[in-house]
């Protein structure tokens, strides 16, 4: 559904608490509810304790309930409630609207020559909570066997329908899918599972009847060629392989599917998820936290990693096939990226690729000159990569390193060492059958942002490109902030309009303020651009994302603040 909405309110958006939200990641644009037991029975609101002036209220469904502090008043709803500010100070800076489509890249927010198109489902909330709603109602209300957010029909708690929507398309910057007639629900939980229950109902019912323990048992019962999918209970941990590649699903929009289902942080697997098997294809990997661990790919087509979180390991998602078969339509999209040794993410071998969304903070920590998202020229071809959120934090390296060229639009690379966005360059062909580095690619490369780049005695640049290895193509409309240096080195191949360096002061913010800052401060934040991106990591969970922490506010923000 498209909204409209005001981005100066787009600061002030609170998002509500929740009882399935993880304690440990608090979002900080809003004023945390001091969650407790009361003891009282299910009110309305305004009780009158003196610990409490902003007041007391519960969920409507008796989860939980919220103690608020001063110059705050509790709101609640179904599953939910919150402390939100009585007012919030007016930062002075006035931001036109910007209309967000069902699809990302076709409307125009309005600012003369940017070109910004921006869809991220962002919701027109001003810190009210969501009214109750199919997505937050406890209610089966498409019948097909699945509640609010475990119906992956809901984008968020806000979303107004759990169906009317076909599986596989995008809504709300998230994938909707709804079980096929012949799905089958397999459900496993590492804290209220048995491997001798069925594994066909979320909870222990008794007699047989309740989750498998082990994702190895619920793997089992799944189809191959079928619409069947494996559901890991929130707030569990397992200690063994999710082997997505064990069963292929029925098509590119019927997968076989690995969610989530219940209340809670996201279920964590503490193994390395292979994608080995031949002829796999039709998989989605959802929602899942892999910690210190990655997704490993070598073969697969029909392939969607979306919404999962890593950090800490070697790498988070490689996908890199033989150099004489392709994997094709690989998407990786929504994912939290939290600091890797090695590149963030690596591909070898694909054809037709989506990276979108993501946001990767301080990749490759121990090789300073490796990269957040390596794309080699060895054998990928027809890449995007759109409105990824990158904090490199280090003195080298490379944002996207997108070697075959491709389209790159709407992303926010910070703190840059190398170059922002280069393309082109050949130095990792894989020979006579890929080359040498022919053809030449074309490249369409708009709209982004690279806020900073390190002086660090040699060039930095915002974009690269690498002759004569670029045919042609189009470069316009990006902006490299607050930085000495980082000037376009292009091509007389590509056509170009409107690529700007530009330093503070910028409009309604004090001089000196950098821009990811001066975005921060407008948020509530502390205005340091790297808190900004550790924010944005604890704001972005599996269908419960902050989009004011999203790559196109950004970039519509500079927009109406850069002179």
């Amino acid at each position: 559904m498209r909204r409209l909405f005001s981005l100066f309110f787009l600061s002030l958006w609170a998002c509500g608490g929740s009882s399935d939200r993880d304690s440990s990641g608090p979002r900080p644009t809003r004023l945390d509810a001091q969650i407790v037991d009361l003891g009282l029975p299910t009110p309305d609101g305004g009780l009158s304790n003196p610990e409490c002036p902003g007041g007391e209220c519960r969920a409507a469904d008796d989860s939980f309930a919220c103690c608020c502090p001063a110059a705050t008043t509790c709101q609640r709803w179904l599953n939910g409630c919150d402390c939100f500010p009585d007012s919030v100070p007016d930062s002075g800076v006035e931001l036109p609207d910007a209309g967000f489509d069902d699809q990302g890249v076709a409307v125009d927010v309005g600012f003369p020559d940017s070109g910004v198109r921006a869809d991220s489902g962002v919701r027109a909330d001003s810190g009210v909570p969501p009214s109750i709603g199919q997505c937050n109602d406890g209610l089966d209300n498409d019948a097909d066997g699945l509640t609010d957010l475990d119906d992956l029909g809901c984008t968020s708690r806000e979303d107004t329908s759990e169906g009317g929507v076909a599986s596989g398309t995008i809504e709300n910057e998230w994938t909707v899918f709804e079980p096929a007639p012949g799905s089958r629900m397999v459900y496993v939980s590492q804290s209220i599972g048995s491997d001798a229950n069925d594994g066909l109902s979320p909870q222990a019912l008794g007699g047989g009847r309740g989750p498998k323990a082990t994702l190895a048992a619920g793997r089992g019962l799944l189809r191959a060629g079928g619409s069947d999918w494996l559901r890991l209970r929130r707030g569990d941990t397992w200690n063994e392989n999710l082997r997505p590649d064990a069963v292929s699903g029925l098509s590119q929009t019927e997968p076989t599917i690995y969610a989530p289902y219940g209340t809670g942080p996201e279920p964590r697997v503490n193994r390395e998820a292979t994608l080995s098997a031949a002829n796999l294809r039709n998989v989605a990997i959802l929602g899942i936290d892999f910690g210190a661990n990655g997704i490993n790919a070598t073969r697969g087509s029909n392939i969607l990693v979306e919404g999962c979180r890593f950090g800490g390991g070697s790498g988070a998602i490689y996908f890199q096939g033989p150099f004489n078969l392709s994997m094709s339509n690989i998407s990786v999209r929504n994912n939290v990226i939290n600091s890797t040794t090695d590149n963030a993410t690596y591909f070898v071998s694909v054809t037709n690729a989506l990276l979108e969304g993501n946001i990767i903070y301080r990749p490759s920590t121990v090789n300073a000159n490796n990269h957040a998202m390596y794309i080699t020229r060895t054998g990928n071809s027809g890449f995007v990569t759109r409105k990824n959120l990158i904090f490199m934090g280090k003195p080298g390296g490379m944002g996207i390193m997108q070697r075959p060229g491709g389209t790159s639009e709407y992303n926010v690379i910070a703190d840059v060492g190398g170059t922002g966005i280069p393309m082109g360059e050949c130095n990792d062909d894989g020979g006579p059958a890929f080359g040498p580095c022919h053809p030449a690619v074309s490249v369409t490369i708009r709209n982004n942002l690279i806020a900073g780049i390190r002086n660090n005695g040699s060039p930095g640049l915002g974009i690269f490109l690498k002759a004569p290895y670029v045919a042609g193509g189009t470069v316009q409309d990006n902006l490299v902030s607050d930085s000495s240096q980082g000037d376009f080195q292009l091509t007389n191949t590509v056509a170009t309009a409107n690529n700007r360096r530009r330093s503070a002061p910028y409009t309604g913010f004090p001089p000196g303020t950098p821009l990811l800052a001066a975005y921060h401060l407008s948020l509530g934040g502390s205005g340091n651009a790297e808190t900004f991106f550790l924010d944005a990591m604890n704001a972005h969970h599996f269908h419960d994302a902050n989009p004011a922490y999203q790559a196109t506010a950004v970039i519509a923000f500079a927009e109406a603040v850069v002179p």
